[in-house]
C-alpha cells in the first residue's frame, strides 16, 4: 500500500462525492424524520413528538373548518408547549383520534440542506377513519425548518396552512406569492 496521496483531479472529486453523499444522508434523515412525525402524530405519543423537535422547536397552524374559514392562527414554541400542543384533554385533538388517524406527508417534498440548517416545503393529507368510514380532514402546505443537534436532525419549525388559505401559495412558493386569481 502506498503512502501516496492522489492526484490533486481524483482528490477533488473524491471530496466532492462525499459532499454530495452527505447531503443525500441528511436529506434521507430528514424523510425518515418526517415519517416518524407522523406516525407519533397518529397515535398521540406525546413524548415521542417532542422529542422530534428542538428544545426551541414550533408548531404554527391555520385553524378552522373545512369549509375555508380559517377563524385563528396559532403556535406552540418549546419543549412544554409543544407537549401541550398534543397532551390536553382540552385541546385540539379528538383523543379518539389516536390509533384511528392517519398524517401523510406527501411525495413531493423538497428538501433544502445548507451545513447544520435545512428547510422543506411538503403537501401533507389528514385522515380519520370515523362512522364507519374512512374521511378526508386536512389537506395543507407545510414549511418545515429543521437543525442538526448533534448529528441528529430535529424539526424547528412546521408551519401548516390549509388548502384555500390565503398564505398557500406563499408556503409553496415563497412569501409574498399568491395564487391566481379564482374564476
Amino acid at each position: 500500500m502506498s503512502d501516496r496521496q492522489p492526484a490533486p483531479a481524483l482528490a477533488a472529486r473524491l471530496d466532492e462525492l462525499e459532499r454530495r453523499l452527505a447531503d443525500l444522508e441528511d436529506e434521507r434523515a430528514i424523510r425518515e424524520l418526517l415519517t416518524r412525525f407522523g406516525y407519533v402524530m397518529d397515535v398521540g405519543s406525546v413524548d415521542d413528538f417532542v422529542d422530534l423537535f428542538t428544545p426551541d422547536g414550533a408548531v404554527d397552524l391555520a385553524m378552522g373548518s373545512s369549509y375555508g374559514e380559517f377563524a385563528v392562527t396559532r403556535r406552540w414554541e418549546g419543549s412544554e408547549q409543544l407537549h401541550q400542543f398534543l397532551a390536553d384533554p382540552e385541546g385540539l385533538w379528538d383523543r379518539s383520534w389516536y390509533g384511528n388517524v392517519m398524517h401523510v406527508q406527501g411525495n413531493n417534498v423538497d428538501i433544502t440542506v445548507e451545513g447544520e440548517d435545512a428547510t422543506a416545503r411538503s403537501y401533507a393529507l389528514s385522515v380519520v377513519f370515523r362512522e364507519a368510514k374512512v374521511q378526508l380532514i386536512g389537506a395543507s402546505a407545510n414549511r418545515w425548518r429543521f437543525r442538526k443537534v448533534d448529528g441528529v436532525w430535529r424539526i424547528r419549525e412546521r408551519v401548516f396552512r390549509p388548502v384555500a388559505h390565503e398564505e398557500f401559495a406563499a408556503m409553496l412558493l415563497g412569501d409574498g406569492q399568491y395564487a391566481a386569481p379564482r374564476w
